[in-house]
Parts: C-alpha cells; structure tokens; sequence
C-alpha cells in the first residue's frame, strides 16, 4: 500500500512539474484532488474581404477580374501570418508586390509555392494586398496590374 502510494504521489509530481496537472494537497502532503491543466488552445482565422470576389478555398482568396488573389491565415501558436497569391501563370520577367497595410512591400518571384510566411506584427488585425508586375527593359518601368482587395485578417 505504501509503495503505491509512492508511485501515484511521483507521478503526480511529475505531471505537475510538465504541467498536465494542477494539484492541491493536505497537510499530510498527499495529493486530493488533481484536474487537467487548461492551456490555450492554438487559434487559425482566415482573413475576408468586403470587396473584390471570393475564389478557391482554405484559405478563402479574394480578386477582382483583373488582379491576382489574395488569401491570409494567421495561426496563434507560431504568431505567423502566411499570405497565398497567385492565379497568372509564372512567365519569366514577371514578379508579386505584396503590401501590407503597415506600409511595407516585398517583391517576390512568382514560384511554385505562392506563399509568404510572416511574423505577424503587432495590433489587433494585419491587412495586405497583391499585385502581379512585368519587369520593365532597359530605361523602361514595371507595368502592373491594380492591386488585389485588400485582405484583413484578425492577429488576437
């Protein structure tokens, strides 16, 4: 009876220690009552759009007829939003803008993946938009499409 005690009390402490339990004991230091730690659990959202129309899915990608889609998610346990885009196929001499509302803007080629990954930044929601650019030649700029609807996703 002893020694079973003794196990039940080492593995309690152990869970306690990794924190799958929280326990309360009496004075005599056995353990009464023992309940599942509650963490948080990790939150995905997807980001909308009020304008522009909805295509493909998880997550949703918002466009207007001319313009590339955009999509967000944002996952809580990495804090990271990844933006998809897409939907012109990838000719050399061509790139992506994307921007977020924050005011900065990255250009990337238009690669296999067509996704950006983020570490989410600070406030309560991120917004971003995308563009599809065609290099210019020599002494000549870019020519672009307009922008996609700006996406918004909410970061808490």
């Amino acid at each position: 009876m002893k020694a079973s005690r003794l196990a039940v009390a080492v593995m309690a402490s152990t869970l306690m220690g990794a924190g799958l339990l929280s326990a309360s004991a009496t004075s005599a230091g056995a353990v009464t009552t023992a309940q599942a730690s509650t963490a948080d659990p990790c939150v995905i959202r997807d980001g909308t759009s009020s304008k522009g129309y909805r295509v493909g899915s998880n997550p949703t990608r918002y466009t207007y007829d001319d313009t590339p889609y955009l999509g967000a998610r944002y996952n809580s346990c990495t804090n990271k939003v990844t933006l998809y885009y897409g939907g012109y196929s990838a000719a050399p001499g061509y790139y992506y803008n994307l921007r977020t509302g924050a005011g900065a803007q990255w250009e990337v080629q238009p690669g296999s993946a067509r996704k950006y990954t983020m570490r989410a930044p600070g406030g309560t929601y991120m917004t971003a938009m995308v563009q599809l650019c065609r290099r210019g030649e020599l002494l000549h700029r870019s020519t672009c499409t307009r922008w996609s609807p700006q996406v918004r996703v909410a970061l808490d």
